[in-house]
């Protein structure tokens, strides 16, 4: 696996660990993540949150779009990777918006054992698409309920979601 620096500098890195060394990574620090919150403010409605139905814990509900950072990869790079891996869609870096940082301490987790839970940080971005990019959208079927697609969610219907997902709704469309 390449990543690349901020310098534009390509740097080799690991790639993926063995389930054993990833559980006791999970176990030992937090997990560096990039989510994307999408929106579409030129579809009707315009102001929505798209979330796509997770199948993995330790949110198997209505989520945002993302995955964990690699070493070795700026935030730009990781947002723009995770993004395509999970939606098929190849946009231009600087169509990711940064909007904020949470993090996460998951009662469960989708690794073995499964009750040990997680802790997570997560660099949150905003995309807008097109509605022609919004049809487009090819969900990973190994994370998400494919055939559910992307749904809007206005600000009502996210009062029965996470709370993070509200407050990057009032944040966006402040």
């Amino acid at each position: 696996m390449k990543t690349y620096r901020e310098d534009g500098a390509t740097m080799a890195v690991g790639g993926y660990l063995s389930d054993k060394v990833y559980r006791a990574m999970i176990l030992s620090m937090p997990i560096p993540c990039v989510d994307v919150v999408i929106v579409s403010r030129s579809s009707d409605p315009p102001s929505v949150l798209w979330l796509a139905h997770r199948m993995a814990k330790p949110w198997p509900r209505w989520w945002i779009i993302g995955g964990r950072m690699f070493a070795g990869e700026t935030h730009a790079f990781a947002v723009q990777r995770a993004f395509k891996r999970e939606t098929g869609l190849d946009l231009a870096v600087e169509r990711f918006q940064f909007l904020s940082v949470s993090a996460f301490i998951w009662k469960d987790r989708q690794q073995e054992p499964q009750t040990a839970g997680s802790h997570n940080i997560s660099l949150a971005f905003v995309v807008d698409l097109t509605p022609s990019e919004l049809t487009a959208v090819q969900l990973d079927a190994k994370e998400y309920h494919v055939e559910q697609g992307l749904k809007p969610f206005n600000r009502k219907d996210l009062t029965r979601e996470h709370p993070v997902l509200l407050a990057h709704f009032d944040q966006i469309f402040a």
